[in-house]
């Protein structure tokens, strides 16, 4: 069910982009392909979760800033728009755990997501040096935590998931050369409905929480066959 639900949901966004290849497919040049490598800083918000099994306890994961990588591969498909596909990864650790009557000590472990999207992106020629961007994407997020402390019950979760992953962004663009762009961007990152396993000593799974992520990075983008 949910492998389906992933597909309906990333379907009408892979058809545009077939279209797109569909309706350039006679233009295309090595020129029209790029591929490009980012990398940055990656902020958590809060995940509240709560365990009905033990005593209805609601708590509040908070995470140090973490890091994210990643790369792309797409294709300038119409005048100032690109497709492309991405594949990410960042990862956060635990800052703090707590409830209305707990506070987790010495906490350990951390939270991550390997994010595979499909990408439409919009560039804005402002004829001027520098090129603003706006756009997003949609596809499927595997994530992974674990967290313990070293009081309560120890192991708080421990983990994995899969989710439908989505990301909205801008950024500015700075051509370096014919063949080189550099650019550095905001995105706006979530996975839906995770879940993670419980420790042995409550009971029950706590419940599912959507988890969102703000990412500022830098990139490299090279375009394939340019002069």
């Amino acid at each position: 069910m949910l492998r389906y639900s992933l597909l309906r949901r990333a379907a009408p966004l892979a058809l545009l982009l077939g279209f797109c290849v569909e309706a350039r497919a006679d233009g295309f040049s090595t020129s029209d392909w790029y591929i490009s490598a980012f990398g940055g800083g990656a902020f958590m918000q809060d995940y509240t979760v709560f365990n009905a099994a033990f005593g209805g306890i609601t708590n509040t994961l908070k995470t140090d800033p973490g890091f994210i990588v990643g790369g792309a591969a797409g294709l300038e498909f119409l005048p100032n728009w690109r497709g492309e596909v991405e594949v990410s990864y960042w990862e956060a650790d635990p800052k703090s755990w707590t409830n209305a009557g707990f506070v987790g000590a010495n906490l350990s472990g951390h939270v991550s997501s390997v994010n595979v999207l499909a990408n439409v992106w919009y560039d804005i020629d402002l004829g001027t040096f520098v090129e603003p961007y706006v756009g997003g994407g949609i596809g499927v997020g595997f994530v992974d935590g674990r967290l313990s402390t070293s009081n309560g019950v120890g192991l708080q979760f421990n983990g994995d998931d899969t989710g439908f992953a989505y990301q909205v962004g801008a950024g500015m663009k700075f051509p370096v050369s014919p063949m080189m762009d550099i650019d550095v961007g905001y995105r706006y990152r979530g996975v839906t409905d995770v879940q993670f396993a419980a420790g042995p000593g409550f009971g029950s799974p706590w419940n599912s929480d959507d988890i969102h992520v703000h990412t500022v990075q830098g990139s490299v983008t090279v375009k394939l066959g340019a002069p």
